[in-house]
């Protein structure tokens, strides 16, 4: 996750950097908080916020790469139809395009360069990636080199499927807005109210804490709920 994020982290830094994020809520809320059990939620919460962040780095990374590969696709289709190579249409790609598929086909040339197969520098591309249709494409060359066949022609078709496949999501979104945007309210809505109660009457907003096996099943049913409506407007195609 850390290595797809493009983030210059560790796994050892992120480590630290949770463990610090989760021990200053949880001290803060032991010497402000009304019970114990408020200040290990808040220190959960904590530890794993930087494990969100990466994830939400990671997550636009793969999104920009994904709207990216069409075009180097394309690029690459007219690369190879000029006569020159797949490793020169790798290269065209890093020279012509921006981060983050720059840099991952700049190394996947790189590691050719340096004597490693190209099978191999390919399948390190898929798995560095972890995109479904870099992984199709490592696959179709696979089997290209085995076999034969127009490598040009390959490539286009697989820039047109990656298309069509983002058209089909757009459509998705689009579809799902309204289920998403009331997923969001609905989850929001009792830690807004409980934030209301506490700026309205403090005292009475803090009489939940009294009640734990409330606060656990409220919890847990959001995490239900959740679940739930990412199965709904979530799918894969």
């Amino acid at each position: 996750m850390i290595e797809q994020s493009g983030l210059d982290l560790t796994p050892g830094r992120l480590a630290a950097l949770s463990a610090m994020a989760g021990l200053v809520p949880g001290v803060l809320m032991m010497l402000l908080g009304p019970a114990w059990w408020a200040s290990v939620i808040a220190a959960a919460v904590g530890s794993a916020s930087p494990l969100i962040y990466v994830h939400f780095q990671r997550q636009a990374r793969l999104a920009k790469l994904l709207n990216q590969l069409p075009d180097a696709f394309d690029l690459m289709t007219r690369v190879i139809r000029a006569g020159q190579t797949l490793s020169q249409g790798l290269q065209a790609v890093t020279d012509e395009f921006a981060p983050p598929i720059a840099v991952e086909f700049g190394y996947c040339y790189e590691q050719q360069n340096l004597g490693l197969p190209s099978d191999v520098a390919f399948r390190d591309l898929a798995r560095r990636t972890g995109l479904l249709e870099i992984k199709i494409f490592v696959l179709a060359l696979l089997v290209q080199q085995q076999t034969g066949g127009n490598l040009a022609e390959l490539i286009e078709k697989l820039s047109s499927v990656i298309r069509d496949r983002a058209r089909i999501r757009g459509q998705i979104k689009t579809l799902t807005a309204e289920g998403r945007m009331q997923a969001a309210i609905l989850l929001a809505l009792p830690f807004a109210m409980f934030c209301i109660l506490i700026a309205m009457n403090r005292d009475y907003a803090l009489e939940l804490f009294e009640q734990p096996k409330l606060i656990v099943a409220t919890l847990v049913s959001e995490a239900i709920g959740a679940v739930w409506i990412r199965k709904i407007v979530n799918f894969d195609f």
